[in-house]
């Protein structure tokens, strides 16, 4: 009865039957937080069945995986990629804890899942910080559809329940720790050294540096004020005064050497990355004007990419992003698709473009209110704001293009189209106005007119543009409004054309 079954098929029944046993007694512990040194091997061996699981889903649940053909996805079952196609842009996604349950903040492990899996369904593959800064800094060449994976804080939340999805999709990671709390002290909320070095060993993970004392709030006034660490003049309330911008810098400048040479001695590893506290690299200062650029400054030699939340900008990286690498922060309500549509409208889209608005292609508001439907882009300005400002993802490297749009008007002074889009400070702009028409260049907030005709123009039907001729730059496109009462711009844009011209 038993003679044929192998010694093989005997030796597979007893491993799964210790892993699953296992299992069922590290349940109770992993339900009230992630596991201390002393229980660390059972975690791993936790981690390990989770893998298995996720390989299964992979091998016979995904309906979705076979319709696309599994042999053609996973690089583990065919060999490298045989795709020709290179990156033009590179997305970086950062999340923070990974949770069985909602607490209203962090992505749920369900939906992280979801999201990886399709992502992976859909071509997408993770790199590492040396391919990202040989993509940034050297214009060395990336597959199309890479992308970096990040992780803040140095959780708990952030490994265990990501690690087995990363095993068996054949994904990596960055994780960006707090020296403070992964190195000098036991927590059961954060990783520490043991931990940090098993998960290096495993090849899916880089550690890097998120801070040594700078993840919390600083009193930065008399009154007792908070502000960010590397935003802010602390206030010294022993000599009752503001930091002198020479204290400012000493501070930062050490926080930054000592974070990353704690790293590279306890844990043996290359640190040549930051992500700043809070996305906050000085551009949201309450009190040091100077903050950004002593930032940048004191940074630059000691780190060879620093990472930020994007918001308002392009959203994805290209070769001349140098020290500021920008990332996609996903919220906590996205499932699979959001995603896979935010990733996808950051793409590099073709200059020959024209856009009906039957669904959102990317367009990002630097300030106001933004509304895509019924075949139409509403701008409005807001209580707070005079106007609105809205540009289109995945446009930044056009040049010498027309650019058309059917603009209706509903109320305000000036409706302006946007070209070679950089940033709010860079742009050129063809500016109509009830008192005047004018094509203006602002580079570095700075304004020239270059062109101008003065009388009254009614906004009704189209307007056409080709902001080429007034600069031989590049950058995306765009819509602006204005008035100076407060709550009084609003348009309506029905459609868009965008065609290449010669110069």
């Amino acid at each position: 009865m038993y003679a044929d079954i192998s010694l093989n098929k005997i030796m597979q029944i007893l491993s799964l039957t210790i892993i699953l046993s296992l299992s069922v007694i590290l349940t109770l512990n992993l339900e009230i937080g992630y596991v201390s040194n002393a229980n660390l091997f059972s975690s791993l061996i936790k981690n390990n069945y989770e893998y298995l699981k996720y390989k299964s889903d992979i091998s016979n649940g995904g309906n979705a995986f076979l319709v696309t053909g599994l042999f053609s996805i996973f690089k583990n079952d065919v060999g490298e990629d045989s795709s020709t196609e290179t990156a033009n842009l590179v997305p970086v996604l950062l999340y923070h804890g990974i949770l069985d349950k909602s607490d209203g903040e962090n992505v749920l492990l369900k939906d992280f899942k979801e999201q990886m899996f399709a992502l992976k369904r859909n071509g997408w593959n993770t790199i590492t910080l040396e391919e990202l800064h040989g993509f940034i800094n050297e214009g060395k060449k990336l597959p199309d559809k890479s992308f970096l994976l990040t992780f803040d804080d140095g959780r708990k939340d952030s490994y265990y329940p990501v690690d087995p999805i990363l095993k068996a999709l054949d994904y990596n990671a960055v994780i960006f720790v707090i020296t403070k709390y992964s190195l000098t002290q036991s927590s059961k909320y954060y990783l520490d050294k043991n931990e940090l070095k098993e998960m290096l060993k495993s090849g899916r993970w880089e550690i890097q540096s998120h801070t040594k004392e700078g993840h919390t709030f600083y009193v930065i006034d008399q009154t007792g004020t908070k502000g960010h660490f590397y935003s802010d003049r602390l206030w010294l309330s022993d000599r009752n005064r503001l930091e002198t911008e020479e204290e400012f810098t000493s501070r930062i400048t050490k926080d930054f050497q000592e974070s990353k040479s704690e790293l590279e001695k306890y844990l043996d590893t290359k640190v040549i990355s930051f992500a700043y506290p809070f996305g906050d690299y000085g551009q949201n200062s309450v009190n040091y004007s100077n903050a950004t650029k002593v930032v940048l400054k004191t940074i630059a030699p000691i780190y060879q990419m620093t990472f930020y939340q994007a918001w308002g900008e392009y959203s994805q990286n290209s070769p001349n992003n140098k020290i500021l690498v920008k990332r996609i922060e996903v919220d906590k309500d996205w499932n699979a698709q959001k995603l896979l549509e935010v990733i996808n409208s950051g793409r590099e889209k073709d200059i020959t473009y024209t856009d009906n608005f039957e669904q959102d292609s990317g367009w990002v508001t630097r300030w106001g209110e933004t509304l895509i439907d019924n075949n139409k882009l509403q701008i409005k300005s807001t209580e707070f704001s005079s106007g609105a400002l809205v540009f289109l993802d995945g446009t930044q490297h056009w040049t010498n293009y027309q650019f058309n749009a059917e603009v209706h008007a509903i109320k305000g002074e000036s409706i302006t189209l946007v070209a070679n889009y950089k940033d709010e400070l860079n742009y050129d702009s063809c500016v109509f106005s009830t008192k005047y028409v004018k094509i203006e260049q602002i580079i570095n907030g700075t304004k020239k007119i270059l062109v101008l005709r003065k009388g009254a123009s009614t906004f009704i039907g189209a307007v056409k543009s080709k902001p080429p001729y007034t600069v031989k730059s590049s950058g995306g496109i765009g819509f602006k409004i204005w008035d100076p009462i407060l709550n009084n711009s609003e348009i309506e844009i029905k459609n868009i054309s965008v065609e290449p011209i010669t110069l």
